[in-house]
């Protein structure tokens, strides 16, 4: 026999067992996306209502002392000293704290609501 026949022979045997050892293997297991962790951030927060009147009712986020504070603020009508004094009051219970404004609700059960779906989240 031909040294390059001997060749064929064993290549061709070498073939064959890998197609038999890939067919009596187990499939492999497919492997769920791996989600990386969500991060918890475990902030404390409160809700505090500002009673000012009105049917309409803001709600601001203001974080004081690693604390969220949600504020449900009063809006009333026709009152042009009222803004003076919702940012006195702001001022006074917050401080230098600057609030961001989540939204603005047409019933005060509203925004109450969504400041408690927010806290909840936190």
């Amino acid at each position: 026999m031909k040294p390059l026949h001997v060749v064929a022979i064993l290549a061709t045997f070498l073939l064959v067992i890998s197609a038999v050892n890939s067919l009596t293997r187990p499939p492999p297991r497919r492997e769920a996306k791996r989600v990386a962790p969500v991060k918890v951030v475990n902030e404390r927060c409160t809700i505090k209502r500002a009673v000012f009147g009105g049917t309409e009712s803001a709600v601001l986020k203001v974080k004081k002392d690693r604390v969220v504070h949600y504020v449900v603020l009063d809006l009333p009508d026709n009152d042009p000293v009222m803004p003076e004094y919702q940012s006195r009051w702001l001022e006074a219970n917050y401080g230098e704290a600057q609030p961001t404004l989540v939204g603005v609700f047409p019933t005060v059960e509203a925004a109450v609501n969504k400041a408690a779906d927010l806290c909840k989240r936190n």
